[in-house]
Formats: structure tokens, sequence, C-alpha cells
């Protein structure tokens, strides 16, 4: 029976349904890259080095909280308080 309220189920692909072979560090600093150029592009005013370096350094401080306290907290949050402290 289908759900008319579901379009569609997203799995989470952290190892579960794909193994990933490339370097992350390498794919974050391009996704940072393009997500500061996005952000620009759209309008946004900042600093595109301020941006990136606190950008990974609260994303790099959440993933070592998280494994602490095993709670896990969106990109867009981090992004959010990014964008906020940056005006």
């Amino acid at each position: 029976m289908k759900n008319p309220n579901i379009d569609v189920i997203f799995f989470d692909l952290g190892s579960t349904l794909m193994y990933f072979d490339g370097h992350l560090p390498d794919v974050l600093a391009v996704a940072y890259q393009e997500l500061a150029s996005s952000l620009l592009e759209a309008g946004f005013t900042l600093n595109k080095d301020a941006f990136l370096s606190e950008f990974l350094a609260r994303q790099e401080a959440y993933h070592s909280e998280r494994d602490t306290d095993l709670t896990e907290i969106t990109t867009e949050r981090v992004l959010r308080i990014v964008l906020e402290r940056q005006g």
C-alpha cells in the first residue's frame, strides 16, 4: 500500500549502502569551497577564507564532540552558527 505522505526514504550513506573509497578530507575541502562560492553567489557577504576556516574548525569540533556525547547535529546547524557569528 502506497503512503501518499511519503515521497522518498533516504538511507544514511555512511557505509550503510555504499562504501566510499576516496580521500574524505580532499572531497570535503572541495565541497566547502563550493559551499562558500554558492553562498557568495546567493548574495551573502562574507570573507571566504574566514568563513572556510571557521566552518572547518566547527565541523571538526562537532565531529569530536559527536564521538564523545553521541549527539548528532546537522551540517545546516553548523552552517547557521557560522553565518550568524560572521554577521
